[in-house]
């Protein structure tokens, strides 16, 4: 265990970074009205979430049809939330912009949601600059 006698999580992901905890408590409250509400934009940069903040927001996002524009930018979000935001791009036809720049996301993230532009007619915009992959940088993409 480590020094300070807290438990190693059991699927050995990284304990979350020093104020993660209370943003994710803050999340959680919330998810109910962000479902429901007739929200067009959440910018929720900063706010370091991480990859269990972006799957709660996600199974919420699946019931908002009108949401169009999300910004998680520096949120430590890794490959496994960059694959629940590819996930949510299969199932909405709202969004139109999404940032993710500035997240811990690897070739494995990237390539995910890139696939599922492929079924994604709505997304205008997808913002993935300071990423830790090769994409980084190339992909604010205009979808005619």
């Amino acid at each position: 265990p480590p020094a300070d006698g807290a438990e190693p999580p059991a699927d050995g992901a990284e304990p979350p970074a020093d104020g993660a905890e209370p943003q994710l408590g803050k999340l959680k409250e919330n998810m109910e009205n962000i479902a429901c509400c007739p929200l067009e934009s959440l910018g929720l940069g900063g706010n370091q979430i991480g990859d269990e903040g972006v799957k709660l927001l996600v199974e919420a996002l699946y019931a908002n049809t009108n949401l169009q524009s999300l910004g998680l930018a520096d949120n430590r979000i890794g490959d496994n939330g960059a694959a629940s935001m590819a996930d949510l791009l299969l199932h909405t036809s709202s969004l139109i912009s999404i940032v993710l720049s500035g997240n811990d996301i690897h070739d494995d993230g990237c390539s995910k949601i890139v696939a599922s532009l492929s079924q994604n007619t709505s997304l205008r915009k997808l913002y993935l600059a300071k990423v830790r992959s090769p994409w980084e940088g190339k992909v604010t993409l205009i979808t005619l």
